[in-house]
């Protein structure tokens, strides 16, 4: 589990923004207890995703995508933004 939602911790204190230092994100702690059982269940292990990282940086790919269950919706959401473009 990376909690990558609570990433700015590790941002060095010159680099972190003046918004985030005045006001910290309140956190729901059902909602996030909530969160974090929905990524263990579904999530995948750090070590994999490092794995889908490296290879995909070296394919020169831009778009880094772990979790084939979000293709249906990334396409329709792409879709939507694209439709415009098309008509």
């Amino acid at each position: 589990f990376t909690n990558l939602p609570a990433g700015d911790r590790n941002r060095p204190e010159h680099l972190k923004n003046e918004a985030d230092a005045a006001a910290p994100a309140q956190v729901d702690p059902e909602r996030a207890a909530r969160s974090r059982q929905l990524m263990e269940q579904t999530g995948i292990a750090p070590e994999q995703t490092a794995e889908i990282v490296l290879q995909a940086i070296k394919d020169q790919q831009f778009y880094i995508l772990t979790h084939g269950d979000y293709d249906g919706v990334i396409r329709e959401r792409f879709e939507n933004i694209l439709t415009p473009l098309t008509k």
